[in-house]
């Protein structure tokens, strides 16, 4: 019984997780979207690479923030469980699997980038060096 508890108390504590990444990262999300230009095709490639780069670490800031912030919420049902349920740190990290998908499902731009800086690059007659240079 008390095997099957900390099982489902594992589940819930996940599930709240989830909940906050979802409910704090998607105006973040969004917001580190609209943060950076939509593609322009005329930029030269190595501007355009620099974008990503930079499209990239922000979000890795921002889920970093996110991060913190959901740490600051202890799980709900802690005090009811002292003695039975340990709250585990790893399930905060289980949970962020939501985030990670939430975040880069919402960075439209980043993505479009990429595609295009992509196709660009990996064309047969594509001169690397006239791209960059």
């Amino acid at each position: 019984m008390n095997n099957f508890l900390n099982i489902f108390l594992i589940i819930l504590e996940t599930i709240q997780y989830s909940f906050l990444y979802s409910v704090i990262g998607t105006p973040i999300a969004y917001y580190n979207n609209n943060v950076f230009p939509i593609i322009e095709k005329k930029k030269r490639i190595s501007l355009l690479f620099w974008e990503i780069v930079l499209h990239i670490i922000s979000l890795s800031l921002f889920f970093l923030l996110l991060k913190y912030i959901v740490q600051l919420f202890p799980f709900v049902l802690h005090p009811f469980t002292k003695g039975i349920y340990i709250p585990y740190k790893s399930e905060e990290y289980a949970a962020s699997v939501s985030a990670y998908i939430l975040f880069f499902s919402l960075q439209v731009n980043l993505m479009d980038k990429i595609q295009y800086l992509g196709d660009q690059l990996f064309r047969g007659d594509t001169n690397l060096f006239k791209l960059f240079f």
